[in-house]
Formats: C-alpha cells, sequence, structure tokens
C-alpha cells in the first residue's frame, strides 16, 4: 500500500520512454492508407521515373494505382513480420527490414506493369528493383511518421491524495464502567474481512471502466490493449507492468503477449495442435507451449 505512490510514476516515465523510443507506431491500416495516397500523388505530380512523358490524369491512375496495390502489399507485410517475432525495438532496423520487405515484393508488380508497354523488360529488371526499394524506403518512412502523429497520446495519471493530517482535538475521556458493565467484543463484528480492494489496474482505466472486471491484457507495441467486462480501453505501458497491476485477480500469463483473468474464459479450443481460450464472442487468445502446462496445471 504504502510503495504504491513510488511505482506509478516509475511505470509512467517507462510508458513514456517507450513510447518516445517504439518502433512501431500505433494504427497501421491508417497510417499505409495515408502514406500511400501521399506518395501517390506526390509521384504523379513529380513524374517520378520518367512517367513526365504522360499526361497528369495517367500518371495519377498510375501511381495511385500502384500504391494502392503497395499497400495491401505493405500491410500483409507488416503483418507477417509482426507476428513472426522480427519486429525490431530499434525503428532504423525496423524501417529498414519494413522497406526492403516491400521493396523486394513489388519488383514483381512494376515488371508486369512495364511489360504492358515494352516487348521486352526483363532488361531493365536492375532499374526496377532499385526505383522498388528506394520509392518503398520513402513510403515506408512516411508511414511511420503518420503512424506516430496517430497513435494516442500517453495516459495521465492522477497524482495522489496526500494522507490527511492528523487532528490534534482530543475527546473527554469517559468514567471507566464498573466491570459488571463491560460488554465482550462481538465474535462476528471481529471476524468481519476488510473491503477486498479493486486491482490497481482499473485505476488507470477511465471512469466508465473503472467498475469492470478484467478480462484480459494484450500487448500491441508499446501499448496494452486492457479487456473489460465494460469495453477496451489501450494504456501505453509495458505489458509486464500492467500484469503487476492485477494483484487480486485469478489469472496468469498464457503467451508473451497475452495475460488472462481465469473468470473470463467461456470456452477452449484447439485449432491445429495448438490450445485458445476464448473470452469474448469473436476474441480467442492463444497459449504458447511454454505457457500451456502452467495453464492445464493450475485449471
Amino acid at each position: 500500500m504504502n510503495e504504491a505512490p513510488r511505482e506509478m510514476p516509475e511505470a509512467q516515465r517507462s510508458a513514456f520512454h517507450a513510447a518516445r523510443n517504439a518502433a512501431i507506431p500505433a494504427r497501421p491500416l491508417a497510417s499505409w492508407a495515408l502514406a500511400m495516397a501521399m506518395g501517390g500523388v506526390f509521384l504523379a505530380l513529380v513524374g517520378a521515373t520518367g512517367s513526365y512523358r504522360y499526361a497528369l490524369d495517367s500518371r495519377l491512375a498510375l501511381w495511385l494505382g500502384l500504391c494502392a496495390v503497395a499497400g495491401i502489399i505493405a500491410i500483409v507485410v507488416e503483418t507477417a513480420l509482426v507476428g513472426a517475432g522480427l519486429r525490431s525495438r530499434n525503428p532504423i532496423l525496423w524501417w529498414g527490414a519494413l522497406a526492403l520487405a516491400l521493396g523486394v515484393a513489388m519488383i514483381p508488380v512494376i515488371f508486369l506493369v512495364n511489360a504492358t508497354g515494352q516487348s521486352s523488360p526483363i532488361g531493365n529488371i536492375g532499374e526496377f528493383a532499385r526505383n522498388s526499394i528506394a520509392i518503398s524506403a520513402a513510403l515506408t518512412a512516411l508511414r511511420l511518421a503518420i503512424g506516430r502523429l496517430l497513435a494516442p497520446g500517453p495516459v495521465t495519471e492522477p497524482a495522489p491524495k496526500p494522507a490527511p493530517a492528523p487532528t490534534s482535538t482530543r475527546e473527554p475521556i469517559a468514567a471507566p464502567r464498573p466491570a459488571r458493565e463491560a460488554m465482550p467484543q462481538s465474535p462476528v463484528a471481529s471476524a468481519t474481512p476488510p473491503e477486498a480492494r479493486a486491482p490497481a489496474i482499473l485505476e488507470r482505466l477511465p471512469l466508465a471502466l473503472q467498475a469492470a472486471e478484467v478480462k484480459a491484457l494484450n500487448s500491441e507495441g508499446h501499448y496494452v490493449q486492457v479487456y473489460t467486462s465494460l469495453g477496451r480501453h489501450m494504456l501505453l505501458m509495458r505489458l509486464g507492468d500492467a500484469i503487476a497491476l492485477t494483484s487480486g485477480i485469478d489469472g496468469l500469463q498464457v503467451h508473451r503477449s497475452w495475460w488472462v483473468s481465469r473468470d473470463a474464459v467461456i470456452d477452449t479450443r484447439t485449432a491445429s495442435g495448438k490450445l485458445e481460450l476464448q473470452i469474448e464472442p469473436e476474441t480467442w487468445v492463444p497459449v504458447s507451449r511454454s505457457y500451456r502446462a502452467a495453464w492445464r496445471a493450475e485449471s
């Protein structure tokens, strides 16, 4: 209890530090869509890679179409890299990995587009590769910058309330009762347990969710999605820090990016040899092999 005021600022400082160095800004779908739209218009206006020979409407159709295809491929590539655990905490390395993967994936698309106007574009495959990687690098940098701008701001914590100062008033001393009037303490009253304190993580949520039951925590980059019985909320903090605030809830970590309350599990299933827990009608939580034994042992 006395250490809580020190732990909360420390967790908040680590969350702010993680946000400043985040390698994967939030909202990838919106970020890629805006980046590709802005990039397509810019490339058409400047007539990139020799397209200035065509009319502006033709350039817009060409580059916006290519960027739309690139955006779809980019979302698939980023999702695959994140799902495979290949994301890097270094933003430069993450930008390079995304740009290279997208540039290589777009080479066949550029080849096919040029093949419609040339009889033998294979001789220019090296030039296509250079242009694809260079443009992909610029579009990826734009996507990451937009992602940072769209990311939700940090959650502000209320300042801890100071303890009330002791009063100096004295109560009048009552006359001692005779021994025969002394009443024994009621065993029922003495056995009444103190009121259970709500988990500390509820204090980080909006007021509308502070009366809810916490069902699960999911790490998404440098944020944690808190699943409750009344809705969800994103917190800017590490999963380990969020789990430390769930004291009093019967739950455990079942995956490197998931913590689940036992009372929230409504069903289980095994898909392709992988155990999954259902916490909502459309939400299934994976249980990794390293945590499967602990889950079954305590279930």
